[in-house]
């Protein structure tokens, strides 16, 4: 069975008006740290923060995003 699963922490500067919490974005190094199955789990716990605010981006979307059986570019489309 394949499955995954959304890990969240709290919001950075860019997200808190929106939401308390954010996904965990990891950076290109952070991927593999995460991936390396030799890693502590105590340092993968250092991964789990808000995303810096400035390499984000954040504008209005259509309420066609709220049904989740729309799918495809138009849920991300600037309203």
């Amino acid at each position: 069975m394949q499955s995954c699963s959304l890990i969240t922490t709290e919001a950075n500067a860019l997200m808190t008006p929106i939401h308390d919490r954010m996904p965990v974005i990891l950076d290109p190094a952070g991927c593999d740290q995460w991936l390396d199955a030799e890693e502590p789990a105590n340092d993968l716990l250092t991964l789990l923060k808000p995303f810096p605010p400035a390499e984000l981006a954040a504008y209005p979307v259509s309420t066609f995003v709220n049904n989740p059986r729309n799918q495809g570019l138009k849920c991300i489309v600037p309203a």
